[in-house]
């Protein structure tokens, strides 16, 4: 406006060479490739008949927690595990600042609350569709979880793990169905980031691979296909 203020023609013209420079920065077109990959994300696993109405989740931690709230902020029943009442409070608290920023009617708030039960004595697992794991990062503690776990889950259900470094492999070896276990990796803020690993090893039955996938979408993040290993 200050170089071409007053002429009408002067102005277009230098406007069009302007938006032209800007097409093809470095910026503009990784704007246009992430948002291919988001729709191309989006599109995926539309095809699958899985829908979750239950989570569980093991470990009310900033992981595990945010997990929680994130999914019955998406309209799931929540049941969230850990081994006392003090270890969950801080993790109501948060979801209720979350409930609270994101639905802002307190009718709204107060429904998604309902929503996320505490559990400290593990109820959920038989009733859930979801089960994911984000307690301590030991892969001793994880296999008995997962050895403690596998007969009481329903037949239909994803069982997951949020680990971000130990091997699916090594964490599922002592399972009757090693193939069982998928890794639903969220990133930190669970909130903001919507980018979800969803992981596999050689072992991992395709079956729950494409199901933990159809989960991430109705949660309303980006499933992203991941192997089990560094990097």
């Amino acid at each position: 406006w200050e170089a071409h203020g007053g002429d009408e023609k002067s102005m277009l013209d230098a406007e069009a060479r302007s938006i032209a420079k800007l097409f093809i920065t470095d910026t503009s077109r990784n704007l246009v490739r992430l948002y291919k990959l988001q729709e191309r994300l989006k599109s995926k696993n539309k095809e699958i008949d899985f829908k979750a109405q239950h989570v569980h989740v093991i470990g009310a931690g900033v992981m595990g927690g945010d997990i929680a709230a994130w999914c019955a902020l998406q309209g799931m029943t929540v049941t969230l595990q850990d081994r006392e009442p003090k270890f969950i409070a801080p993790a109501m608290k948060r979801a209720y600042t979350l409930f609270k920023r994101k639905l802002k009617q307190t009718r709204l708030v107060t429904a998604a609350i309902d929503r996320l039960v505490p559990d400290c004595k593990a109820q959920g697992v038989e009733k859930a569709d979801v089960i994911i794991e984000a307690i301590v990062e030991s892969a001793e503690i994880k296999i008995g979880l997962f050895k403690e776990l596998e007969p009481r889950i329903k037949s239909t259900a994803i069982l997951a793990t949020n680990t971000s470094s130990i091997p699916l492999d090594e964490i599922s070896q002592q399972l009757k169905d090693p193939g069982r276990i998928t890794g639903i990796h969220f990133f930190n803020p669970v909130a903001k980031m919507q980018l979800v690993e969803v992981i596999h090893s050689p072992k991992t039955n395709q079956e729950w691979v494409d199901k933990a996938a159809a989960f991430c979408q109705q949660i309303s993040r980006l499933p992203v296909p991941a192997v089990s290993s560094p990097g």
